[in-house]
Order: structure tokens, then C-alpha cells, then sequence
């Protein structure tokens, strides 16, 4: 691991650490990185200071948990890359912020299960953020797509939820989780000696079935 990255992952205050690193002319060379403090993390309505900023917030926020300060720390990536003439805005920097997770764990020689939750974390952390927004679809999709990584990848990503959208999302996304997990777990063996139509069908037909599990859910807890 580059030393960088261990001082950053391990620091009480990850934020000192990166200002110290740009303050003293001894980044690493990070495709992009350099940007930070000049690109605006967003629109005045959700965001105000620079990339840099909003990066030291949420890696402090999140300190004391090395996977959640990395997903912090690349989570934002892609705005680096956005095109000056949309700014303040960063439509699609989620893309080109898994393509940068990607250069800059390989940069700093991260193991491949940590630069994969980084690429995870700036492909997944706008519809964490706006989790109680999106359609119960898409929010069976996103649990999905992070408990792929693990179970210290899913709670470094919903702390870096909390942290990003100052809000306490991960308490019913975890939640949700759970029974989606608990219907998942019955249907373990279900299709193993289906052929690749079959299977795929039953896949689809498990998800939709744990979308209704979803929504069977948040009636329970509405009307309770």
C-alpha cells in the first residue's frame, strides 16, 4: 500500500492528512487529483466549498473504518472530470468516478476487493443518498449490488451514505436489507439444476418477489 493511503486510511482525521499532502506539494500522482480544491462540489441547493471540502467532511465523518475513509475519499471522484461548461452541475460523474476509483487504487496499490468497493461507492452513492426517493425496484437492486462486496463493504457503504447525505438513510436501508436477506436465504438452492433460460428466468421471478417483500415491508412499518 502506498504510504499515502496508509497514512489517509488509518488517520483520526483523514482530512489532515489530505490538506497536509496538498499544502506541502506531496500528493500522490492520482489521475485528477490535483483539482479538487478548484472544482465546486455542486450546486449552492445541496453543496457548497469544493470537492476537497466535501471529501474531508465525509472521510472525517467516517474515520475509524479504513474501507468506509476509501469510499469516501473516491466516492466524488468523477466530478474532478466534469466538463467546465455544465458546471456546478456533475451529470454522469458517478461513471467517470468508477473509472478514476479504479487508476487511483491501482495507483496506490490497494487490494483489488478494496478498489472494487471504491468503484462500488462512486457508481452507487447518489441512489443511497436519495434512497427513500427511488422506486422500490431500484432500491432492491442497490442492497443487491453492495452485499455483493461483503458485509464490512456494506456497513462502510451505508456509514458513507449517512455521511455524504447527513441523514440516517442506512436505518431503514438496512433494514430492508434484512428481510430482502431473509427472503433470499429461503430461496437459497432454488434453481441450481435449472438450465440458463430457466435460471434466468427464476432469478427475475425472485426479484420481483423480493421487491414485494420491499414494499410489504414499508407497509408494515407505515401503518404501524
Amino acid at each position: 500500500m502506498h504510504p499515502f493511503a496508509a497514512r489517509l486510511l488509518s488517520a483520526a482525521r483523514p482530512s489532515a492528512v489530505l490538506r497536509c499532502a496538498f499544502s506541502e506539494g506531496r500528493l500522490p500522482c492520482l489521475p485528477s487529483l490535483a483539482a479538487m480544491p478548484a472544482v465546486p462540489a455542486g450546486p449552492a441547493a445541496y453543496h457548497s466549498g469544493s470537492v476537497l471540502e466535501h471529501a474531508a467532511r465525509v472521510m472525517d465523518a467516517v474515520a475509524g473504518d479504513s474501507l468506509a475513509v476509501w469510499m469516501a475519499f473516491v466516492h466524488d471522484a468523477g466530478k474532478l472530470e466534469t466538463p467546465p461548461e455544465i458546471l456546478p452541475h456533475h451529470y454522469g460523474h458517478e461513471a467517470r468516478g468508477v473509472v478514476l476509483a479504479q487508476a487511483w487504487g491501482k495507483a496506490l496499490d490497494l487490494p483489488e476487493a478494496m478498489v472494487a468497493c471504491g468503484c462500488m461507492a462512486a457508481r452507487e452513492h447518489m441512489k443511497a443518498g436519495r434512497y427513500r426517493l427511488i422506486r422500490p425496484g431500484t432500491r432492491y437492486d442497490l442492497l443487491l449490488a453492495v452485499a455483493r462486496h461483503g458485509q464490512a463493504a456494506m456497513a462502510a457503504f451505508w456509514k458513507l451514505a449517512d455521511a455524504d447525505s447527513k441523514s440516517d438513510v442506512s436505518r431503514e436501508a438496512l433494514a430492508d436489507w434484512a428481510r430482502v436477506k431473509a427472503f433470499l436465504d429461503l430461496h437459497s438452492g432454488d434453481g441450481e439444476a435449472a438450465g440458463c433460460a430457466d435460471a434466468c428466468r427464476l432469478k427475475e421471478r425472485l426479484r420481483q418477489q423480493g421487491i414485494r417483500v420491499l414494499m410489504a415491508g414499508h407497509m408494515a412499518v407505515a401503518q404501524g
